[in-house]
């Protein structure tokens, strides 16, 4: 039934212990991100896609997103370098493309690949990690660029942490869409949750991160890009804990 289902599908949860909960026992959970902690990440990657892929064309109109700001958390260091103000606008990624045979090859990684690019995905990683809780802490970012079709044959449910050593609840995934600013019916997150039988979808919407366990099976809803004509790239913000 759609009730059922809803129940299925991870929610937005306004106190940590409710996250909490839906991440022990569906594998995953929503956290709002305010637009105050998204907005210099989308500068930055359009600084960037623009360079790199010509056909990039975001919308000018920002997304309205929930939720407010919240106070700023202590700057990630990393060698010799932190972020500024002066940085923020020019950030710096390393490209990684084909990185497992679960995903079609026009899907490419952008990393984070020095302290201040990384600091700007932190901003919005602080309010992930008040609902993680103090054991995980921000340890790598990218964006997650779509330049073709992902179709059914080439998208595969997989673990992002699946070595046996690695138990469940240490280590989990975050995403947050970042272009376009509204998602078409396809190109979203099909997971298992652990509490179900069934698969699921979660549809990606601005200002809200979906957070899984870094054992719960999932992949990309297949998806032609021509579905995101308005800017002619599917964006999302991934974060590792």
């Amino acid at each position: 039934s759609k009730r059922s289902r809803r129940n299925l599908t991870p929610l937005p949860r306004s106190f940590p212990w409710r996250f909490r909960q839906d991440l022990r026992r569906k594998g995953c959970g929503v956290v709002r991100i305010p637009s105050a902690a998204v907005e210099p990440l989308q500068r930055i990657a359009q600084e960037y896609l623009t360079r790199e892929f010509p056909q990039f064309s975001p919308k000018t109109a920002k997304p309205k997103l929930r939720g407010q700001g919240r106070k700023s958390v202590e700057s990630i260091e990393a060698q010799g370098s932190t972020a500024t103000e002066s940085t923020e606008s020019t950030g710096s990624f390393f490209r990684a493309d084909g990185l497992n045979a679960a995903f079609p090859s026009s899907m490419s990684w952008h990393w984070a690949s020095d302290a201040a690019t990384l600091e700007v995905f932190a901003k919005a990683g602080q309010h992930v990690l008040r609902f993680l809780g103090d054991d995980f802490a921000l340890v790598a970012a990218s964006l997650v660029v779509a330049s073709g079709d992902c179709m059914d044959d080439l998208s595969k449910f997989h673990l992002d942490f699946g070595p046996p050593k690695i138990p469940r609840g240490v280590a989990a995934t975050a995403l947050m869409p970042l272009w376009p600013d509204r998602f078409p019916s396809e190109g979203h997150l099909e997971i298992r949750p652990w509490d179900a039988n069934e698969m699921v979808t979660y549809h990606y919407q601005a200002g809200r991160a979906v957070v899984f366990d870094g054992k719960l099976a999932h992949r990309t809803q297949p998806f032609r890009i021509q579905s995101f004509a308005g800017t002619s790239l599917r964006v999302l913000a991934s974060m590792s804990f």
